[in-house]
């Protein structure tokens, strides 16, 4: 992981490419929760406001009013959207959303916290999330900016 480092607003505030989506868990195994082919991006402005699309690449070509309902769950599983608010506490290294919009409403008025590292041109967000089966692991995001 690179060294933490208080970026100056200009190198937060901008437009970023998704690089990578992991998630570790027991035994450090790594899986990709959309898939390897992903794209997406990540917007913070000055104001405090952001926005984060994120769609893995595989998912069914088809009209949604064509679309069968197997084709429907892997178009919605294969996209993540949301906007709202953020703010950043350097000294522990997290930024939180205050999401206002979202493809999910149960994310709508939810904080989501992000512990962050940013280094030139990149970010590295991460997270701990809970399996189905119960079993803890770690979700890495990681972001370039466009220039």
């Amino acid at each position: 992981m690179v060294a933490l480092k208080e970026p100056h607003p200009n190198e937060l505030v901008g437009t970023w490419r998704l690089i990578s989506i992991e998630d570790f868990g027991p035994n450090n195994k790594i899986t990709y929760p959309m898939g390897k082919n992903v794209t997406g991006y990540l917007m913070y402005d000055f104001n405090g406001n952001m926005a984060q699309q994120i769609m893995d690449k595989a998912r069914p070509k088809v009209s949604l009013k064509e679309a069968t309902r197997p084709q429907l769950d892997e178009i919605i599983a294969g996209f993540d959207a949301y906007s709202g608010t953020y703010s950043v506490n350097y000294k522990e290294g997290s930024i939180t959303y205050i999401v206002e919009c979202s493809i999910y409403p149960s994310l709508i008025g939810n904080e989501l916290k992000r512990q962050f590292k940013i280094n030139d041109e990149l970010i590295i967000q991460s997270s701990y999330k809970n399996n189905q089966d119960n079993t803890q692991h770690l979700r890495v995001v990681k972001w370039k900016k466009v220039n």
